[in-house]
């Protein structure tokens, strides 16, 4: 009898502990410089719900550099004026072709304003993809100043500890609540337009225009298969401790047209040659297509995973 009073005793006690555990949403942004979407660079915003140490829930979207939705029309270009628009020749167009585009000198994200002008080849950067075409800067940067290139300024690591990367999230709010305008000039001042800026099927998310990028839902949707009840432990690359130097070891790697994944190498003993030579043994299939999906995507993908999870679940990023 008396044991029957203890166990009852102790029970309420340990109730708390157990229902303590609750979901928690981390969420991160990034620059994804895509080889696969013709456009310009993705801005991500990925939403990680964890809870007991797993990934409960995963959400993923982008939107659009202003080489999309600055662009206007030759006629909206010629109401503007005389340097208040600037064109760029076989650029790629939305119906898979490529022709010149136009787009206005001056536009204002947030509270700040940007001048453009076609990107140069001498202005090409890793930071940059292909459909990059329209460069806007802060007028008067300087050439050594990150707001010397929109692409540029979104490139620089973030300081905070998770790299959830603030810069990015304020133009992704700005851009997704329609924080932006078309702008001219008239002497030292700017003015509104009557333009405004317009994305591919009204919507300044990429999810609503899957014309552009085809396969992203289905990667999305694979991933989402392959990383929820998951705890994901990833790092674009990290140094052999066996080397001296940097020898590069990705924790991602394109086999029999899909993208595999093995984080079992950032725990391993580099001493130890047996478990060096099982890292093989490790490699799990994702279930996304290294042909429809590049490197730089399922790098996207990994990174602000583990930071948006990290940022809630550990004490420090990986």
């Amino acid at each position: 009898m008396k044991k029957k009073i203890l166990s009852l005793c102790i029970l309420p006690f340990l109730l708390p502990l157990t229902s303590c555990a609750k979901e928690v949403t981390g969420t991160c942004y990034y620059q994804d410089v895509s080889t696969t979407f013709a456009y310009g660079n993705l801005y991500l915003k990925t939403d990680v719900t964890a809870y007991n140490d797993k990934i409960q829930d995963l959400k993923i979207d982008a939107t659009y550099s202003p080489s999309v939705w600055a662009r206007i029309s030759e006629s909206d270009a010629t109401a503007l004026g005389e340097g208040n628009y600037f064109s760029v020749e076989n650029a790629p167009l939305f119906d898979g072709t490529k022709g010149t585009v136009y787009y206005p000198t001056y536009i204002q994200i947030g509270n700040t304003y940007y001048q453009g002008h076609a990107r140069s080849e001498d202005e090409t950067a890793s930071y940059a993809s292909a459909g990059e075409v329209a460069l806007y800067s802060v007028p008067g940067a300087s050439d050594e100043s990150d707001t010397s290139d929109l692409t540029r300024y979104f490139n620089t690591t973030p300081t905070d500890t998770y790299k959830l990367n603030a810069r990015i999230e304020s133009y992704y709010s700005d851009v997704t609540s329609g924080n932006i305008k078309i702008v001219k000039k008239n002497g030292d001042s700017y003015a509104a337009s009557s333009l405004t800026p317009a994305f591919p099927n009204n919507s300044p998310l990429l999810s609503a225009s899957s014309n552009l990028y085809p396969y992203f839902a289905t990667a999305l949707k694979n991933f989402k298969t392959f990383v929820e009840g998951k705890a994901i432990n990833y790092a674009e690359s990290f140094k052999d401790n066996r080397k001296k130097g940097s020898s590069r070891h990705r924790l991602l790697k394109n086999q029999s047209g899909s993208w595999y994944y093995n984080d079992w190498q950032m725990s391993i003993d580099w001493e130890n040659e047996d478990l060096v030579k099982d890292v093989d043994n490790h490699w799990v299939d994702t279930g996304i297509s290294s042909t429809d999906f590049c490197e730089a995507d399922a790098v996207a993908f990994f990174t602000t995973t583990n930071n948006a999870f990290a940022s809630v679940e550990y004490a420090s990023v990986r």
